[in-house]
């Protein structure tokens, strides 16, 4: 079943319900076969941040899109940037200090205020939908990919199973997944995607 947010059919619609979803990734791989055939995930990243480059109708640039040299060469780790740009799509004014939880990710000589002009140089193209409370808006786009994809997949009798922004799907069905994926992404999300494949 799909839970949509803020009372609205336009924010939200992940879809929850599903028995693996609560597995640890690595029981997922030891117990999970579909089609008595062993599963691999296909995950997108940066999903977010990538639809944003989308809604935003501008190219993202190349690369992992939460690697920004000028602060990873600061002590800034990629998980750290990740946290506080996701933070970001979900709040509605530019914030003084780093999300609560954040700060470990980043040396103690790096400011907030380095940080925060740091990214939104690298980002320039999108920076105005940050602070936005954008976030319910992406993630209804990504929920819309996802069963896309899905139904996309049962039309060649290919069998998923969703995760936010991820599928679990047989092995031996990985490529067509994955080009469908692509395909989806780029169609609803109006820009390129990175699909990852993580097997164990």
């Amino acid at each position: 079943h799909r839970i949509f947010n803020n009372g609205r059919f336009d924010q939200g619609g992940r879809l929850y319900g599903g028995f693996w979803q609560g597995m640890q990734k690595k029981d997922r791989f030891s117990y999970i076969q579909v089609d008595n055939c062993p599963i691999v995930e296909l995950d997108y990243g940066q999903m977010f941040l990538r639809l944003s480059y989308g809604m935003a109708g501008k190219d993202a640039p190349e690369g992992d899109l939460y690697s920004i040299p000028a602060l990873n060469d600061r002590g800034a780790t990629r998980q750290g940037i990740k946290e506080v740009i996701n933070a970001w799509m979900f709040t509605t004014k530019p914030p003084s200090r780093l999300p609560q939880g954040t700060r470990e990710h980043f040396d103690k000589k790096l400011h907030f205020a380095d940080i925060r002009e740091g990214i939104l140089e690298y980002h320039k193209d999108v920076a105005h939908l940050f602070f936005r409370d954008t976030g319910m808006q992406l993630m209804f786009l990504e929920s819309n990919i996802l069963v896309t994809n899905m139904l996309a997949l049962i039309e060649r009798r290919i069998t998923s199973l969703p995760i936010h922004d991820a599928l679990l799907v047989p092995s031996m069905h990985k490529d067509v997944a994955r080009r469908v994926m692509l395909d989806t992404f780029e169609l609803i999300g109006r820009t390129t995607a990175v699909v990852n494949t993580i097997d164990s």
